[in-house]
């Protein structure tokens, strides 16, 4: 059960965009918010301030405010959940702070690679003050990395009231027959573990060249509140994979993903 949203800011308008998803999301899960931030300065009056004037547009009285010094940004990001139980990340992508570790994407990237937590990515094309509370789209390919994220989809479709829609998009799949293939059967057992959760899910099966466009797409046709798909990168390599990262920069909704 998630209890505690955690939200990076870094003292620019671009990371504060997270914050009313964040709200939501502690609204729906029953969940407090902790803000936290990270300066090298001596003084650290301004950054107080800040964070007690972010904390007091939430109009919430379960907001933490953590202010951590002399430490680098997605490291103090990662102890913060760590130190945590139950806890999930909200963040922009990138940020446009003042202080020197601000969110930018290696940030991001570092984060997702060592957060063993859940992480909704708040991308530049995502639209925060229209948050819809419909439908959660679920991309799986066959990477272990789609389906460890199916239980806390079911949680957080069951406490978010959201439908849920199960995704495989395959380059060599015919679409008209879901009874086809590896993707059709990672869709029937993925399936599977959500209602047996207790929760209705809805599987679909596309044919693509381009599956990040069609994820994409396919959510927005859908007014989808999130869109939730494995990290997809490799050892060595971006933490985000090239799918994810597409969507993650074009989705209109949030993106949740896991490590």
């Amino acid at each position: 059960m998630t209890r505690t949203i955690v939200v990076p800011l870094d003292g620019s308008e671009y990371a504060t965009r997270a914050l009313p998803i964040a709200g939501w999301l502690a609204d729906r899960l029953g969940a407090g918010l902790n803000l936290i931030m990270t300066t090298f300065d001596a003084d650290t009056s301004a950054d107080t301030a800040y964070l007690d004037e972010q904390a007091a547009t939430m109009k919430r009285d379960d907001v933490q405010v953590d202010l951590r010094r002399n430490v680098f940004a997605a490291r103090a990001i990662v102890d913060a959940v760590d130190a945590r139980p139950e806890a999930a990340l909200c963040m922009t992508t990138r940020g446009r702070g003042r202080v020197a570790q601000v969110l930018l994407g290696s940030v991001c990237d570092e984060v997702v690679r060592e957060a063993t937590a859940p992480v909704v990515l708040v991308g530049p094309a995502c639209t925060p003050s229209a948050v819809s509370e419909a439908e959660i789209v679920v991309c799986l390919d066959n990477s272990h990395g789609s389906t460890t994220l199916l239980p806390v989809v079911a949680e957080w479709a069951d406490r978010l009231g959201l439908v849920v829609h199960l995704l495989a998009v395959d380059p060599a799949g015919i679409a008209d027959d879901p009874g086809n293939g590896a993707s059709a059967e990672l869709l029937e057992e993925s399936a599977r573990i959500i209602e047996d959760q207790g929760v209705h899910c809805e599987t679909h099966l596309l044919r693509s060249s381009h599956p990040a466009d069609a994820i994409t797409a396919f959510a927005a046709a859908r007014d989808a509140a999130l869109i939730a798909l494995g990290s997809g990168g490799h050892s060595g390599g971006s933490a985000l994979g090239r799918v994810t990262n597409h969507v993650v920069h074009n989705s209109p909704c949030p993106v949740l993903v896991r490590r």
